[in-house]
């Protein structure tokens, strides 16, 4: 008779409480409960897949109903509870116990599996002191099965014990959680899990090495179930669990690689021509992109965190990518971490997701160095081959030239100035943001730190405010150029240029008529009446012009005499 072939998952799970790992709280609840002998109704078991939830409930049940249960009640220290050996604990092991009954909630969710339940709950037990109903994922209930739940729950038979399993407790209606004795399990900590890997690879005889095994312990994230499924996929590829088979299983990109890519946009010695052809160099399209996606996550917070000057054991920084994080701003790398946070979305919902890692990484260049090593390239280059083929320019291509280059740079840097006046909005001074929503950019310096904004002529007067350097909107200035930034005005008789949009010829036609009427209207006089401006909020512009033109507010109403 052959043997039936059990996966590590189901060979090793725990059969009795000293086995089960990385939740000893709630093991320590229910092993005093069982020394007191004093049972709760209805027990919820809630946390993450994989941390030893349906296991412990087993565990628990079988417990109740093992013989050697009086002899742990005087003795905790010295009895190995469940047994394993008497004949309810090998009716458990055989999975034929005929007072554990387990029921998927999740192919079980109507109310007429409930009633079944609260049918056979009036009977008595068979064989142990106790009938047990283990209801695993049991959030997938339905509420109206829910509701048909809530007077058994509160008030069971005494020969009757509900446990309740789930991985989303938010989902379990409150009526029924406040009926509940509620065990919490946490995802399982490295240590206990290597421990157990490290246990199981002894005795199945499966060679291993320490980065194989921390990084299977990282990706599996605490969970024990993921960890020997993943465990198994290695062993069956290769002979050895080592973190190049770790990586090719899960299609996952190494941390040497993740690191170079975050050099590469970080970095003012890389260009975007050279992270493309890294990440050509190392096949992006053979890895699994979200996996991708979460490490460069990952890589980013570690970055914020170096920022902070606080270490991360989830990534080993190279000196050079340091160097190169510490050469960005803060607050741009806070942005950067923001604006990659945003993008998720998106990334999950597009199709390509190789392409868009791909465009993602040159946009956060882009955002890093404000696209000037870009344009410096895209310059020399264009030079170095004007060079080639004629050595010497004519005086009119240099200033074709030169004018080219400014109005790149010019575009380059419009972002940031368009992000300014957008956070510029929210200053409460409505005379600022007014100004500055009419001026233009006309330089930015970033050897010298100097940023020109060009002033139409008639807001010479306010020249006083501009040289606030501790008003609000002087530091959401930095926080956009960085500390350091000087702001240079100029006042210009031109006229600045908006972005307006047209306005309608019905519109126009229609102002015009009403124009003619008005003067047309006889018998016109006008009144000046008072004008109550007593709510700043509704009339900041007035009150902020006030405060730099004292005076008085009326009203012009124009009244026909009848």
């Amino acid at each position: 008779m052959s043997t039936t072939y059990l996966n590590l998952a189901r060979k090793w799970r725990s059969k009795n409480f000293d086995q089960i790992i990385g939740q000893q709280l709630s093991v320590r609840m229910i092993k005093n409960s069982l020394y007191l002998n004093h049972f709760f109704p209805v027990y919820l078991l809630a946390g993450q897949r994989g941390c030893g939830k349906t296991t412990t409930a087993r565990v628990f049940a079988a417990a109740i109903n093992c013989a050697n249960l009086d002899a742990f009640q005087k003795n905790p220290r010295l009895t190995s509870l469940p047994c394993l050996s008497c004949e309810s604990c090998k009716a458990m092991e055989q999975g034929n116990h005929p007072d554990f009954i387990e029921m998927d909630a999740a192919s079980h969710t109507g109310v007429d599996n409930v009633r079944q339940i609260i049918e056979a709950a009036s009977l008595l037990p068979l064989l142990g002191k106790k009938k047990v109903y283990l209801i695993d994922e049991a959030h997938m209930l339905s509420k109206a099965a829910f509701n048909a739940f809530l007077k058994i729950l509160e008030e069971p038979p005494s020969s009757v014990l509900f446990m309740l399993a789930t991985t989303d407790d938010q989902k379990i209606i409150d009526t029924v959680r406040s009926r509940c004795f509620q065990l919490f399990f946490r995802a399982i900590a490295q240590n206990d899990l290597r421990g157990l890997l490290v246990e199981i690879c002894q005795k199945e005889e499966i060679g291993y090495d320490e980065q194989g095994l921390q990084l299977l312990i990282r990706e599996t994230g605490g969970s024990a179930r993921d960890a020997l499924n993943l465990l198994e996929q290695v062993r069956f590829s290769s002979d050895q669990i080592t973190e190049e088979n770790v990586l090719r299983v899960l299609g996952c990109i190494s941390d040497d690689q993740i690191c170079t890519v975050l050099y590469h946009v970080f970095s003012k010695a890389k260009s975007p021509q050279k992270l493309i052809e890294y990440v050509d160099e190392i096949k992006l399209e053979s890895f699994a992109p979200e996996i991708v996606w979460h490490r460069f996550i990952v890589a980013l917070k570690i970055a914020v965190w170096y920022k902070y000057g606080v270490s991360s054991t989830g990534l080993v920084l190279t000196n050079d990518l340091k160097a190169s994080i510490e050469a960005v701003p803060l607050s741009q790398a806070v942005r950067l971490f923001d604006f990659a946070c945003q993008q998720e979305q998106l990334f999950l919902k597009t199709i390509d997701k190789h392409l868009f890692l791909s465009m993602f990484w040159i946009r956060l260049w882009s955002m890093v160095h404000n696209q000037e090593a870009e344009i410096t390239s895209l310059v020399t280059s264009k030079s170095m081959v004007t060079a080639s083929i004629d050595s010497k320019l004519t005086v009119t291509d240099q200033l074709v030239a030169t004018s080219e280059q400014q109005r790149v740079t010019i575009s380059a840097n419009s972002s940031l100035w368009e992000m300014f006046l957008e956070q510029i909005t929210q200053v409460d001074d409505q005379l600022i943001v007014s100004l500055f929503t009419q001026a233009k950019l006309k330089n930015y310096d970033t050897e010298s730190n100097k940023l020109e904004v060009s002033f139409h002529k008639k807001f010479e007067l306010f020249q006083d405010l501009f040289t606030k350097k501790d008003a609000p909107w002087f530091l959401l200035l930095q926080e956009v150029f960085g500390n350091g930034i000087q702001l240079n005005p100029v006042f210009e008789s031109e006229s600045i240029v908006q972005d307006v949009k047209p306005i309608e010829k019905k519109v126009v036609d229609q102002s015009k008529k009403q124009f003619y009427q008005s003067n047309n209207s006889a018998n016109v006089s006008k009144k000046d009446i008072p004008l109550d401006i007593s709510d700043k909020t509704a009339w900041a512009m007035t009150h902020a012009l006030l405060e730099r033109f004292p005076g008085t507010v009326t009203e012009f109403k124009e009244e026909t005499d009848e």
